[in-house]
């Protein structure tokens, strides 16, 4: 069975190389202002066919936003087999 979750609210920091415990450049900070909800079925199933309309970036491009004024929104969809 797979769930599929948004989570929005995290942040993502870079991870200097000596405190790396694997070969990630970035990490997410989950807290209490991080939202995690889980997607019903049919609403995942619709995200994922509207996902066409956006624009994602990769975590390892993000640097190059870190100087710009504009927010830039976050929808994050995980899936996990149970």
């Amino acid at each position: 069975m797979f769930r599929t979750y948004n989570i929005s609210n995290a942040i993502v920091n870079r991870i200097l190389p000596a405190h790396r415990i694997v070969d990630n450049e970035y990490q997410w900070i989950i807290n209490s202002e991080t939202k995690v909800n889980e997607v019903a079925e049919e609403e995942a199933l619709k995200q994922a066919q509207d996902a066409l309309e956006f624009n994602f970036v990769p975590f390892s491009a993000l640097d190059q936003y870190k100087q710009r004024t504009a927010e830039v929104g976050k929808i994050l969809i995980f899936k996990k087999l149970f």
